[in-house]
């Protein structure tokens, strides 16, 4: 995936945080780590390195000074546009030769353990 992405200077995980914001922008960076299930220091170094590229804005919280909440940029948008694509192909690419009713259980039981680990996050 690294080599397919580098032409567009982005690496895997800068372009996993791309899509978590493209599915929901404007969220703090706390709030964007549990959803990508990675650890805060990680997450604000990819932030940074986003947003000196261009492709993400921070701006303060109304909520929390202490915080801010991340964005997408109008370049950010256009970047993931031409990514999906790319990941789209390198998904066929994988998992294009497997049953498609066996990836719809292993869909289905990630879901499930996604479930009882955060049921368990919670307790």
């Amino acid at each position: 995936m690294a080599r397919r992405l580098a032409p567009y200077d982005i690496t895997p995980v800068q372009w996993g945080v791309l899509a978590g914001l493209k599915d929901k922008d404007g969220v703090t960076p706390t709030d964007l780590m549990v959803e990508l299930e990675r650890d805060l220091p990680s997450t604000l170094r990819v932030i940074w390195k986003l947003e000196k590229k261009g492709f993400v804005r921070r701006e303060s919280n109304p909520s929390d000074r202490r915080s801010y909440i991340v964005h997408l940029t109008q370049e950010g948008r256009e970047l993931w546009e031409r990514l999906v694509p790319v990941v789209l192909q390198l998904n066929h690419e994988a998992y294009g030769h497997l049953d498609p009713e066996y990836l719809a259980q292993i869909k289905k039981t990630t879901q499930e353990l996604r479930v009882i680990y955060d049921a368990m996050l919670q307790e």
